[in-house]
């Protein structure tokens, strides 16, 4: 086929704006994307009753109001459900098998994948799902008949999800064998274990947007050969103008024959990376867990810029689809060259490590084989590999670690851990647990090797605070040796019950003003890490952070509290406050109610509780005196006093918690620099914001258990 017929063209086009789980879901300008595709599958002589419209909106996009063209698409659109678009792909498509060459398939909404190339699209229900895998292979059988040319273009997110299985699988029929001549092409807007970027406030996904204008310029309807050079322009405009986001790829598929649809250098080489992963992953299956975390962790501080974040996930027991994120996702804007760096430097780590363990003992000869095919068809050389695999050794600090220790920005992580009576039964005993590492300065949060792993404090309630700054004590008295003189910042795990009262200070009998200028203190919550059900929910609202794109939806999702929501007279309702929370889309509160004033203390458990269960990230509060009572600084203030928080709680605060840190710390600081400081808001303000990857090298979280707990690597 030369030129495509367009009477044999045939479509099915996808748009969802609008999903059943609620507003955290939305994605503007997917049913707009839909219809500018549709359209231009019109002006290039492809009947309407040859395209398959299916649209679940938010509102009747703009362009219907501007340009009546889009009326005879947007009339005959059908809801993106589960049940329209299957019977589309799995009935209406294959009744023309006999007279269809070309077949256009076009996906924007949400996606998700569980890092083995099984991608899931979600229909507008939220819960089921297309296989994708699946219809890839019934595309490629006779079921499809004559359509010889097929074109799927995927705007969607493709992030990993280790759940994957447990959503409902659909399978599309297919028969055997499969068609030898098929050209299959697949347009993605991102590889696996990433998000496609949606511009709320264009109403257009990028990916979306920018191909369009490339097929734009194009007067016919093109063949799936015919997309490289699409593809390419993509890429380019990517490269050029979003570098900061992922790049978009395009896979092809081999036939029986071995004969393949070329396409761009980029996707080969994600591709064969894909390959060699799995070789890999097939050979490091059966070693212990505990030894490829802790490989895997010495290579991630040799080459990444954020071992903590992505080490923390790999804490669940045999997460190989995390192993797989952090050796091909976890620097997507540096050439192929860095992800096969980590793989190398891990695969021959582990091919010298010293053990007895039999597992590895019989893998050795895989992994050298391994090793050696990679460099091969990378074309590395023996003075390049050596550089790669350069390890230090553990306990033999460089003058680069002195350095760090010197300079870097000290972070000194304490977990509170109650004592078990039984899951249910807390004792009134707690272990303290603590980490130091030191950062970089230049927030990259690359730490030091040699994390300072304090032994474990058994404590009683009423020695909490004493034995917290004892730990504290340690850590400056570990500073001082090395002429460190930077601010320490303390991250606190607490249990729920404890949060509120030990914000915003801990003081020094000796010294009132310690807690200001000496350090600033991150509380988080025990409880989230605690328990799977509510740290998935969690990471969900986080997730829902990172996409905020202006600051009026940072607003609009704040729960303001005040005193007429919480009075003696009248009960709150607080069952009716965690539905509200979750059916409106909350992320965060504002609590300006003195929590612990008599008349309010009622409600601490609650409140607390509240922001556990819900999932949200951040929560501010008072907790002894009134607003109105307080002297707020004028550069503290906006308009409304209520809202005094408004002016640090903005998008680039929220997706950077330094920032935020940083602020409330400024906040605080201010309330010592005067005599009075019970008359400031810093010494009453207190606050929570977890961040879903802080867990350091040290502590994770044995999913599904009671506690945290430590270990040694």
């Amino acid at each position: 086929m030369s030129n495509p017929n367009p009477q044999n063209t045939y479509a099915v086009v996808i748009g969802i704006e609008k999903y059943d789980p609620g507003s955290s879901w939305d994605l503007p300008g997917a049913a707009a994307n839909a219809l500018d595709f549709a359209k231009c599958l019109l002006d290039r002589d492809v009947p309407l009753d040859n395209i398959m419209l299916y649209i679940s909106e938010l509102a009747e996009p703009d362009k219907l109001k501007n340009n009546q063209n889009f009326k005879s698409l947007w009339d005959k659109k059908q809801k993106a459900t589960r049940d329209n678009i299957y019977k589309a792909i799995n009935e209406k498509i294959p009744e023309k098998k006999e007279q269809g060459d070309l077949l256009y398939i076009y996906w924007g909404g949400h996606g998700i994948s569980n890092g083995y190339q099984d991608r899931r699209l979600f229909y507008d229900d939220g819960k089921q799902n297309l296989n994708l895998q699946s219809l890839l292979q019934s595309l490629k059988s006779d079921t499809f008949g004559t359509f010889n040319q097929q074109i799927l273009i995927i705007d969607a997110c493709a992030d990993y999800h280790d759940q994957v299985s447990l959503f409902p699988k659909e399978e599309y029929p297919y028969t055997s064998p499969l068609i030898k001549e098929r050209q299959q092409v697949i347009l993605f807007a991102t590889k696996e274990g990433y998000r496609a970027k949606n511009l709320d406030a264009e109403k257009t996904g990028l990916f979306s947007k920018v191909l369009l204008e490339e097929l734009q310029k194009k007067d016919k309807l093109l063949l799936p050969k015919e997309m490289r050079e699409i593809q390419d322009n993509v890429v380019n405009t990517f490269e050029n103008q979003y570098n900061d986001e992922p790049k978009p790829i395009s896979l092809y598929l081999i036939d029986e024959d071995g004969n393949e649809i070329g396409l761009n250098q980029s996707a080969i080489n994600s591709n064969f990376l894909e390959q060699q992963y799995k070789e890999l992953s097939k050979i490091i299956y059966d070693i212990e867990w505990n030894i490829i975390k802790s490989i895997c962790y010495e290579i991630l501080l040799q080459f990444s810029n954020d071992p903590q974040g992505s080490y923390s996930e790999l804490s669940q027991t045999d997460n190989f689809p995390y192993l797989k994120d952090i050796f091909l996702n976890i620097q997507h804007k540096d050439s192929y060259q860095v992800d096969i760096k980590l793989m190398l430097g891990f695969a021959y780590h582990l091919y010298q490590y010293q053990s007895t363990e039999q597992a590895i003992l019989d893998k050795k000869s895989d992994l050298e084989t391994w090793i050696n095919k990679t460099k091969e068809s990378f074309s590395i050389t023996e003075d390049t590999f050596n550089n790669l695999i350069k390890i230090i050794p553990k306990n033999q600090n460089t003058s680069n670690d002195n350095d760090i220790y010197k300079k870097g920005d000290p972070y000194l992580l304490i977990i509170c851990e109650p004592v078990m009576i039984n899951r249910r039964t807390l004792n009134k005993q707690f272990k303290l647990k603590a980490e130091l590492i030191f950062q970089k300065n230049d927030h990259s949060k690359s730490p030091t090797k040699h994390p300072h792993v304090f032994e474990t404090i058994n404590s009683d309630e009423n020695d909490i605070c004493k034995n917290y700054c004892s730990l504290i004590d340690q850590s400056y008295k570990i500073m001082n040796d090395n002429k460190n003189y930077n601010r320490l910042t303390i991250e606190l795990f607490l249990p729920k019950n404890y949060l509120v009262n030990f914000a915003p200070e801990i003081e020094d009998n000796n010294n009132s003003e310690w807690f200001g200028y000496r350090y600033k203190l991150v509380l988080r919550s025990y409880e989230r890490f605690n328990d799977n059900q509510l740290y998935n929910i969690f990471k969900k609202n986080c997730n829902t952070l990172d996409e905020l794109q202006q600051q009026e939806e940072v607003n609009r999702k704040i729960y303001y509290f005040n005193q007429a929501d919480l009075n003696q007279t009248q009960a709150y309702n607080w069952r009716d406050f965690r539905r509200n929370v979750e059916k409106q889309g909350i992320i965060g509160i504002n609590m300006n109610v003195p929590l612990l004033n008599e008349q309010y203390t009622c409600y601490i458990q609650e409140f607390l509780a509240s922001v556990l269960t819900c999932g949200l990230p951040f929560a501010f509060w008072l907790r002894e005196d009134s607003l109105e009572n307080l002297k707020i600084r004028e550069e503290e203030k906006i308009a409304h006093p209520e809202n005094f928080l408004e002016n640090i709680l903005n998008i680039d605060s929220l997706k950077n918690p330094d920032i935020l840190f940083e602020s409330i710390r400024t906040i605080r600081e201010n309330a010592y620099v005067v005599d009075k400081q019970k008359e400031y808001l810093g010494y009453h303000l207190g606050f929570l914001f977890d961040h879903p990857h802080r867990v350091h090298s040290q502590f994770h979280c044995l999913v599904g258990g009671d506690v945290l707990i430590g270990w040694d690597s």
